[in-house]
């Protein structure tokens, strides 16, 4: 069970993103079916199965924010970053592996990922398929009783996903990858999928 500053952390991040998509669509200007392929703002709820130093990988849930402008007619250049909180069961450094009484404890889990990259998609009136590579950093820390670890390791995500237009300016996402963190025979990979409101400008 995660611990109550972590589940308040979580929640209130969770809680500040969704408050500002009902305002978001409440002061937008009016305006017509604006292409899938202009600029926007994502925020979403978003699930990893992270891959933690002690050897486990706990479901993750939190949040992911995204910007993305356009540049070219299919390309665009994105800045995404996501939090990731949760918990997972761990051997205490000092215990055998008999797992005697008390050895097996929990800790908290949390993953941040700071991304940009690039995307390319091609928009239909309704739907826009895309495909997108982003390379940044993973900040993962894990804390229990006798545990406690934080690391900084490069990111890479390769990913794809789909905008579904509901009205105007405002469109539906589906968006998953893989991810892959550390670097060389180091290397930790898990899936992350998220799914919100776009919001196009």
């Amino acid at each position: 069970m995660q611990t109550a500053p972590k589940r308040l952390l979580r929640n209130s991040a969770l809680a500040t993103i969704f408050s500002f998509l009902p305002i978001t669509m409440l002061l937008a200007p009016p305006a017509g079916a604006q292409s899938l392929n202009a600029s926007n703002i994502f925020a979403g709820y978003s699930f990893t199965q992270a891959s933690v130093f002690s050897g486990q990988h706990p479901n993750l849930d939190g949040w992911n924010v995204s910007l993305e402008k356009r540049y070219f007619p299919y390309l665009s250049i994105v800045l995404d970053f996501s939090g990731h909180y949760g918990s997972t069961g761990i051997l205490r450094s000092d215990c055998t592996t008999t797992l005697p009484s008390g050895c097996l404890v929990n800790s908290s889990v949390n993953e941040h990922l700071f991304q940009f990259g690039v995307r390319g998609g091609y928009a239909g009136h309704r739907f826009r398929p895309f495909g997108e590579i982003l390379f940044g950093a993973a900040v993962i820390d894990q804390n229990g009783p006798g545990v406690t670890d934080r690391r900084s390791v490069l990111a890479e995500t390769f990913g794809g996903g789909m905008d579904v237009r509901i009205r105007g300016r405002f469109a539906w996402r589906l968006d998953a990858g893989m991810v892959q963190t550390g670097a060389f025979v180091s290397q930790n990979r898990s899936v992350r999928a998220s799914t919100g409101l776009v919001v196009h400008f």
